[in-house]
Protein backbone atom coordinates (compact mmCIF):
# COMPACT_ATOMS: atom_id res chain seq x y z
CA UNK A 1 0.00 0.00 0.00
CA UNK A 2 1.65 3.56 -1.05
CA UNK A 3 0.07 6.55 0.94
CA UNK A 4 1.69 10.00 1.51
CA UNK A 5 1.72 11.69 5.07
CA UNK A 6 3.66 14.56 6.00
CA UNK A 7 5.92 12.66 8.32
CA UNK A 8 6.22 9.00 9.44
CA UNK A 9 3.85 8.92 12.93
CA UNK A 10 1.05 10.27 10.48
CA UNK A 11 2.05 7.15 7.74
CA UNK A 12 1.86 4.55 10.54
CA UNK A 13 -1.76 5.66 11.25
CA UNK A 14 -2.61 6.09 8.02
CA UNK A 15 -1.56 2.85 7.18
CA UNK A 16 -3.66 1.01 10.42
CA UNK A 17 -6.66 3.37 9.64
CA UNK A 18 -6.53 2.04 5.82
CA UNK A 19 -6.05 -1.50 6.53
CA UNK A 20 -8.48 -1.86 9.26
CA UNK A 21 -10.94 -0.97 6.65
CA UNK A 22 -9.69 -3.18 3.93
CA UNK A 23 -10.03 -6.41 6.61
CA UNK A 24 -9.96 -6.82 10.01
CA UNK A 25 -6.62 -6.65 11.15
CA UNK A 26 -5.46 -5.60 14.55
CA UNK A 27 -2.10 -4.16 15.13
CA UNK A 28 -0.32 -7.57 16.71
CA UNK A 29 -0.84 -9.15 13.62
CA UNK A 30 0.45 -7.38 11.23
CA UNK A 31 3.36 -4.94 10.51
CA UNK A 32 4.80 -2.22 8.58
CA UNK A 33 7.96 -3.80 6.37
CA UNK A 34 9.16 0.01 5.08
CA UNK A 35 9.03 3.22 5.11
CA UNK A 36 10.06 5.51 2.23
CA UNK A 37 10.50 9.14 1.91
CA UNK A 38 10.03 10.13 -1.32
CA UNK A 39 9.93 13.92 -2.95
CA UNK A 40 7.16 16.07 -1.02
CA UNK A 41 4.96 17.11 -3.99
CA UNK A 42 5.68 20.81 -3.71
CA UNK A 43 9.41 20.15 -4.46
CA UNK A 44 9.15 17.25 -7.06
CA UNK A 45 6.44 19.93 -9.15
CA UNK A 46 9.81 21.98 -9.17
CA UNK A 47 11.72 19.20 -10.29
CA UNK A 48 9.48 18.46 -13.12
CA UNK A 49 9.43 22.51 -14.26
CA UNK A 50 12.87 22.61 -14.06
CA UNK A 51 12.96 19.30 -16.67
CA UNK A 52 14.46 20.76 -20.41
CA UNK A 53 11.55 21.49 -22.66
CA UNK A 54 11.29 19.14 -25.98
CA UNK A 55 11.33 21.73 -28.03
CA UNK A 56 8.44 22.95 -30.52
CA UNK A 57 8.30 21.56 -33.70
CA UNK A 58 9.31 24.67 -35.95
CA UNK A 59 10.22 24.46 -40.00
CA UNK A 60 12.93 26.65 -40.64
CA UNK A 61 10.85 28.97 -43.33
CA UNK A 62 8.20 29.76 -40.65
CA UNK A 63 11.48 31.34 -38.06
CA UNK A 64 11.13 34.55 -38.94
CA UNK A 65 11.07 37.83 -37.03
CA UNK A 66 6.86 38.06 -37.10
CA UNK A 67 6.87 34.12 -35.81
CA UNK A 68 5.49 33.33 -32.55
CA UNK A 69 8.62 31.14 -32.33
CA UNK A 70 10.87 33.79 -32.76
CA UNK A 71 12.15 34.42 -29.19
CA UNK A 72 15.21 34.17 -27.48
CA UNK A 73 15.29 31.39 -25.29
CA UNK A 74 12.87 30.23 -27.18
CA UNK A 75 13.13 26.11 -27.04
CA UNK A 76 13.02 24.81 -30.54
CA UNK A 77 12.82 21.51 -32.78
CA UNK A 78 14.31 22.12 -35.57
CA UNK A 79 15.41 19.65 -38.88
CA UNK A 80 17.28 20.16 -42.08
CA UNK A 81 20.04 19.94 -44.29
CA UNK A 82 23.58 20.19 -42.89
CA UNK A 83 25.10 22.58 -45.13
CA UNK A 84 28.63 23.31 -43.70
CA UNK A 85 30.14 22.88 -40.64
CA UNK A 86 33.23 24.18 -38.53
CA UNK A 87 34.78 22.09 -36.36
CA UNK A 88 37.12 24.76 -34.81
CA UNK A 89 34.05 27.06 -34.19
CA UNK A 90 31.85 24.32 -33.71
CA UNK A 91 28.79 25.68 -35.48
CA UNK A 92 27.06 24.10 -38.50
CA UNK A 93 24.81 25.90 -40.86
CA UNK A 94 21.65 23.90 -41.27
CA UNK A 95 19.21 24.48 -44.70
CA UNK A 96 15.34 23.66 -45.48
CA UNK A 97 14.88 25.04 -49.03
CA UNK A 98 16.43 28.49 -49.29
CA UNK A 99 16.35 29.16 -45.62
CA UNK A 100 19.27 28.57 -43.61
CA UNK A 101 19.97 28.75 -39.32
CA UNK A 102 23.10 28.55 -37.77
CA UNK A 103 23.64 25.55 -34.97
CA UNK A 104 26.03 26.25 -31.79
CA UNK A 105 27.26 22.24 -31.89
CA UNK A 106 29.61 22.71 -29.31
CA UNK A 107 27.94 20.62 -26.54
CA UNK A 108 27.42 17.70 -28.90
CA UNK A 109 29.51 14.93 -30.04
CA UNK A 110 28.65 13.97 -33.55
CA UNK A 111 30.29 13.16 -36.66
CA UNK A 112 28.70 15.61 -39.12
CA UNK A 113 28.47 14.85 -43.03
CA UNK A 114 27.74 17.66 -45.26
CA UNK A 115 24.45 16.99 -47.05
CA UNK A 116 23.07 14.71 -44.12
CA UNK A 117 19.92 15.30 -42.55
CA UNK A 118 19.89 16.30 -38.71
CA UNK A 119 17.47 17.14 -35.81
CA UNK A 120 18.11 20.03 -33.19
CA UNK A 121 16.49 20.74 -30.21
CA UNK A 122 17.64 23.70 -28.57
CA UNK A 123 17.32 27.16 -27.47
CA UNK A 124 17.25 30.03 -29.74
CA UNK A 125 19.48 32.87 -29.18
CA UNK A 126 19.27 36.65 -31.56
CA UNK A 127 22.21 38.16 -31.88
CA UNK A 128 22.54 42.15 -32.76
CA UNK A 129 20.84 42.86 -36.22
CA UNK A 130 18.50 39.68 -35.80
CA UNK A 131 21.28 37.26 -36.19
CA UNK A 132 20.08 34.04 -35.05
CA UNK A 133 22.11 31.34 -33.14
CA UNK A 134 20.21 27.87 -31.82
CA UNK A 135 22.37 26.44 -29.28
CA UNK A 136 21.99 22.79 -29.76
CA UNK A 137 21.96 20.43 -26.34
CA UNK A 138 20.76 17.42 -28.78
CA UNK A 139 21.39 16.52 -32.25
CA UNK A 140 20.49 13.62 -34.28
CA UNK A 141 21.27 12.02 -37.94
CA UNK A 142 17.83 11.64 -39.55
CA UNK A 143 19.28 10.08 -42.82
CA UNK A 144 16.38 8.65 -44.62
CA UNK A 145 13.76 10.99 -43.77
CA UNK A 146 11.68 12.42 -46.31
CA UNK A 147 11.61 16.69 -45.63
CA UNK A 148 8.34 17.01 -47.85
CA UNK A 149 6.51 14.64 -45.88
CA UNK A 150 7.95 16.17 -42.46
CA UNK A 151 6.47 19.58 -43.26
CA UNK A 152 2.84 18.19 -44.20
CA UNK A 153 2.85 16.38 -40.77
CA UNK A 154 3.75 19.32 -39.32
CA UNK A 155 1.48 21.52 -41.15
CA UNK A 156 -1.37 19.33 -40.21
CA UNK A 157 -0.09 18.76 -36.43
CA UNK A 158 -0.32 22.78 -36.28
CA UNK A 159 -4.21 22.80 -37.91
CA UNK A 160 -4.86 20.36 -35.50
CA UNK A 161 -3.80 21.95 -32.52
CA UNK A 162 -5.64 25.72 -33.86
CA UNK A 163 -8.79 23.58 -34.02
CA UNK A 164 -8.21 21.78 -30.52
CA UNK A 165 -7.56 25.37 -29.25
CA UNK A 166 -10.81 26.88 -30.53
CA UNK A 167 -12.73 24.76 -29.80
CA UNK A 168 -11.80 25.14 -25.91
CA UNK A 169 -11.92 28.39 -26.12
CA UNK A 170 -15.50 28.47 -27.75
Amino acid sequence: MKLWATNEVRAKSKFWYFLRKLKKVKKSNGQVLAINESLPRARAHLALMASPSSGALVVLQELNPSSPHFKHGASLRVTGKLHEYSAETAQAVLADGSTTLKIDTQHLSLNFRVGSIYQFIGELHIQPENEVLLKARVGRNVDGMDLNLYRQSLHLLTEFQAGQFHSRSA
